[in-house]
């Protein structure tokens, strides 16, 4: 054991000395002043992450270097630099960062969110494409307003609990969608939605940038659970019960249901793959479809209810907008009905008004890549 640990600690010393020959060497965009060894991690925000990483741009430009414990950071605060390098470079610049916590310890390295670039990640992509094409969404309307119905009389019985039956909705739609799972009704809270909803905050909390030392130094994961300071340890491994448990109950759950005639993303993606590999489907092709399925929940829940949620505070702070919205509906609807989804064109301003709240109120999570190759842009390596 101590032989193992003097090891350890003499590759660590080496690794920080090529480091630190790396940071002489090279030319790197401004950022805050760093500390040897650990770097940046007095000055890595552990709050409010997207607006404090914004705000150095007035110190030090569009674009920000910081590293802690070795773990570089490049923090973009332009559309032409995010453009440049995301979508003209986008071969480069598609990969993931590995994430010893959030992939390995808490077990979600297959999940799409997580899953390095490669043939896996076009695969995961190219079944969700299929899924969600323009000329198929609307397949999914009808469930849309029956899910917005619900949610309608819900906040009419009790509005103060606006947020939750903004979770529920989102949930109830994304689970019907790609498992063909309805939400239940009766009282108390619905497992499957429960177990999300936990999976969620596990998942945010594995993947806070800086939080965890396993993340900077790998070698890490292999301390033993009972050794002392591996509480991280510990709190990975119950999160991997809840990761595998929702990844793999409403997967199951869809694939009996698909024998019951209940179709869903599961169930069609399922005939697809087995029509393209003349085969049933083994258990490696289980375990990929399970977690693109899973893929639709995490990517469309927490985002609908943040643009709800927004959407709610935006009319209750600017009545005057909510005013002229409710005209247009009573204008070009009427009384009688609901609107559909055939109303849009007629809608204009209700047209602008979402579009605004995506621009002013944006909801796409912090999510980063890495090069799979060194680069050079604008005289910075």
């Amino acid at each position: 054991m101590i032989q193992a640990y003097y090891v350890y600690i003499v590759s660590t010393a080496i690794a920080a000395l090529c480091f630190v020959h790396f940071l002489a060497r090279a030319k790197l965009p401004p950022g805050p002043r760093s500390i040897p060894f650990v770097g940046n991690i007095w000055q890595f925000p552990r709050r409010n992450i997207a607006a404090s990483l914004a705000s150095l741009s007035t110190t030090y430009g569009d674009m920000v270097y910081m590293h802690v414990f070795g773990r570089e950071f490049l923090v973009l605060n332009s559309a032409e630099d995010a453009l440049e390098l995301f979508d003209h470079r986008g071969s480069l610049y598609s990969d993931r960062p590995r994430s010893v916590m959030a992939g390995d310890l808490v077990g979600k390295k297959h999940a799409v969110l997580f899953h390095s670039y490669g043939e896996g990640i076009k695969k995961h992509r190219r079944l969700l494409r299929t899924a969600f094409e323009s000329r198929r969404q609307a397949e999914y309307w009808e469930t849309q307003y029956e899910v917005s119905h619900n949610l309608l009389s819900a906040l009419l019985r009790t509005p103060d609990d606006f947020l939750a039956h903004l979770k529920r909705a989102a949930s109830e739609f994304t689970m019907r969608i790609a498992y063909g799972y309805q939400v239940s009704d009766g009282p108390g809270e619905d497992h499957f939605v429960t177990l999300a909803e936990e999976l969620a905050r596990l998942t945010a909390k594995a993947m806070k940038p800086g939080r965890w030392l396993v993340d900077s130094f790998p070698i890490l994961r292999h301390i033993p659970t009972w050794f002392p300071g591996a509480g991280f340890k510990r709190w990975a491994q119950n999160a991997r019960i809840t990761t595998n448990e929702f990844a793999a109950a409403p997967y199951l759950y869809a694939k009996k249901a698909a024998a019951s005639g209940v179709r869903s993303f599961v169930s069609d993606t399922v005939d697809l793959l087995e029509a393209e590999l003349g085969r049933p489907l083994g258990n490696d092709d289980d375990e990929f479809l399970k977690w693109t399925s899973a893929s639709i929940y995490s990517g469309g829940t927490d985002t609908s209810v943040a643009i709800d949620s927004s959407f709610i505070l935006m009319m209750a702070l600017y009545p005057d907008v909510q005013r002229k919205a409710q005209a247009e509906l009573n204008t070009m609807i009427g009384p009688e009905r609901l609107a559909c989804m055939a109303d849009r064109a007629h809608l204009p301003y209700i047209e602008a008004l979402i579009k605004e709240l995506h621009r002013f109120r944006p909801i796409t999570p912090l999510v980063p890549h890495t090069t799979l190759v060194d680069d050079e842009y604008k005289g910075y390596c």
